[in-house]
């Protein structure tokens, strides 16, 4: 630092005063600046969105699974965190919160797509039947809560055997006429009637899911050997377009991959900043695929840094200025070779791991997960509590549920 000493004498009396006063004044101005930029990380967004206004931090605890855990400082959680717990399942949801000190903001539900007779109409099982959308409203003023709603919208119809019913049904002829019909807009009539009855039932601020998971199997909007990237980013920007136009709608939409998957080029199926309003993974604590060499760190640490992983994800999401997204995450289950799940890496003796493995009751992973969220951006994060590893549950996964408590108290 240069001394004053050595310049004021050589200067005028009000000359001197004046570079006092401006030295004091920059002085100040930095260190205010600096004092800012390091308590307030975050970009302040509007609340309806969900966005984070209090910064986490790490805080040492012993009893803590990594010694540490994620202080969201109060409000984070408030905002942030939602869950599925089942079909229409409004109490266990209400448990979720109970069990962690405050009610949950979002809550996550599912427009069906498996009718095998009606398809598209606005009966039976199908994605236009207003009843989905009307009961949950139903169940909240019955509840007396006010859950955000987090919907997945099918893309299509189901193309395969009814996981109900086993009736045999497909999407017109095929998924690739499908995916060829819907960039036509051939099915924008559809997603109209979804977004009226998301209005008149009072969901018109709904997080909305098109298409979820589109880049794995199992789903028949799975664009792997069925749509090229232009003919999903054209049906999506159908969909979008559709439901916007329908007065009174508030919609969030958002783009949904799943970590991991066939289609493993992600960019290049994005469909345009003017037509997303988020960015999420599904994400659970599969693919370990040895019971020796994997531990929870680095199998963290594969998450992170996979060609498309979180640190992607974050990366992708700032560059196209988006709110990042959890509307999936949680533990899994191992497939076992005697056709059982179970929560864990071992399987039973005389079998053998057999499809997708799961880490167990992984509370690191649970830590990592809540301090990835406390260090992004991040609109939602909707914890899976239902089937057979859900969290929080004490008695399936007592460790990840303790640490998914003290994380998101």
């Amino acid at each position: 630092m240069v001394k004053l000493n050595n310049i004021l004498p050589k200067l005028e009396p009000q000359k001197a005063i004046s570079i006092i006063v401006i030295l004091i004044i920059t002085v100040i101005g930095v260190k205010l600046l600096t004092s800012s930029s390091a308590q307030s990380p975050y970009v302040s967004l509007e609340a309806e969105k969900g966005s984070l206004s209090v910064p986490a931090a790490a805080q040492s605890d012993s009893s803590s699974s990594g010694s540490s855990y994620v202080n969201f400082g109060g409000s984070i959680p408030s905002k942030v965190i939602g869950a599925y717990s089942g079909y229409q399942a409004i109490n266990a949801a209400k448990s979720v919160g109970d069990q962690i000190g405050h009610p949950l903001t979002f809550i996550t539900e599912y427009l069906d797509f498996r009718d095998p007779v009606n398809s598209w109409n606005a009966n039976g099982e199908s994605i236009a039947n207003p009843y989905y959308i009307k009961q949950w409203q139903t169940l909240q003023t019955a509840n007396n809560t006010n859950f955000r709603m987090i919907w997945g919208v099918p893309m299509l119809p189901y193309n395969g055997p009814d996981p109900i019913t086993g009736t045999s049904i497909n999407c017109l002829t095929s998924a690739s006429a499908c995916w060829a019909a819907g960039a036509k807009g051939d099915y924008n009539q559809y997603f109209k009637t979804v977004a009226q009855n998301m209005v008149n039932d009072g969901q018109a601020n709904s997080l909305i899911r098109i298409g979820w998971e589109f880049n794995i199997g199992g789903f028949p909007w799975a664009v792997h050997g069925n749509a090229t990237p232009a003919q999903y980013i054209q049906y999506w920007q159908n969909i979008v377009t559709t439901m916007r136009s329908v007065p009174g709608e508030k919609f969030v939409f958002v783009w949904n991959p799943n970590f991991g998957g066939a289609a493993t080029d992600l960019q290049n199926y994005y469909p345009g900043d003017s037509y997303v309003d988020a960015i999420g993974f599904d994400l659970y604590d599969n693919g370990w695929y040895t019971n020796t060499s994997n531990t929870p760190q680095s199998h963290w640490s594969w998450f992170m840094n996979a060609p498309e992983g979180l640190n992607w994800l974050a990366t992708f999401s700032a560059n196209h200025n988006k709110q990042m997204s959890f509307p999936e995450w949680g533990l899994g289950w191992t497939d076992c070779s005697n056709g059982k799940r179970i929560i864990g890496l071992v399987c039973p003796s005389g079998t053998t791991n057999n499809g997708s493995i799961t880490g167990g009751d992984d509370s690191y992973f649970i830590q990592s997960m809540a301090t990835y969220i406390a260090t992004h951006n991040f609109i939602e994060a909707g914890i899976w509590n239902w089937g057979l590893a859900p969290v929080p549950n004490s008695t399936i996964s007592p460790n990840a549920t303790a640490e998914f408590v003290k994380d998101f108290k």
